[in-house]
């Protein structure tokens, strides 16, 4: 029983820290796009790609 609970604990923590990974959101007229696949991988990049983008009607970034 106890084996149980320790690979539980495992996988419990595992999915915690799995759920907490935060990407570059862009949101283009409804339509969210995962930024990661273009190098932005840090909340900076997505600051100054978000700051670049701004003249850009109905384009959001944002990192969740």
């Amino acid at each position: 029983m106890k084996k149980l609970l320790v690979v539980l604990g495992v996988v419990a923590l595992g999915f915690g820290f799995t759920s907490c990974k935060k990407e570059c959101k862009c949101n283009i007229a409804g339509i969210n796009f995962d930024m990661s696949s273009a190098g932005i991988d840090t909340k900076e990049d997505c600051d100054a790609y978000a700051s670049l983008t701004e003249d850009t009607p109905g384009l959001k970034c944002s990192w969740e």
